[in-house]
């Protein structure tokens, strides 16, 4: 919708509430949207995750082993592909596998496995499924001793 109101006017001051804005050509920068949009974007892009990875990077100045925790589907899409072009740039692995199901034990197997690949930092993509399982998250990343980026202050211990 917000791309037809893009298109019908560059004067009339416009509100959206969408995906990666900056993936469909809303808008060039996060920080400098310029033009007549403005609004709320419910996935982090490329911009946004380089943003993430820079914060956990100052938290841990070493850090070279990042998990990302995120499902198949995620890891393969757009926010994927944001997560390792931001990770190269930053000159950072990104070490774990993604998540095959949605369940506990998996969420275990995952955090096992960053543990075993010496992870540095995690980070928690925002897809809905790690919403429902947010304290299950923040109890393995705490004992695993995983810095962690959370997408959402509900993370909150």
């Amino acid at each position: 919708m917000i791309l037809r109101l893009k298109e019908a006017t560059s004067t009339i001051p416009l509100v959206g509430y969408m995906g990666d804005p900056i993936y469909w050509g809303v808008v060039d920068s996060l920080a400098r949207p310029g033009g007549n949009i403005t609004g709320v974007a419910d996935v982090e892009g490329e911009e946004i995750i380089g943003k993430r990875l820079g914060l956990l990077r100052d938290l841990i100045p070493g850090a070279a082993r990042v998990g990302f925790l995120a499902s198949r589907d995620i890891a393969e899409s757009i926010h994927g592909v944001d997560m390792r072009k931001a990770a190269q740039q930053a000159g950072i692995s990104l070490v774990g596998p993604p998540l095959e199901t949605i369940s506990e034990a998996e969420y275990r197997r995952v955090f096992e496995l960053m543990t075993q690949e010496r992870a540095d930092g995690l980070i928690v993509s925002s897809q809905q499924e790690n919403f429902t399982y947010t304290r299950l998250i923040v109890e393995l990343a705490e004992k695993s001793l995983l810095p962690t980026i959370f997408p959402d202050r509900s993370f909150s211990p």
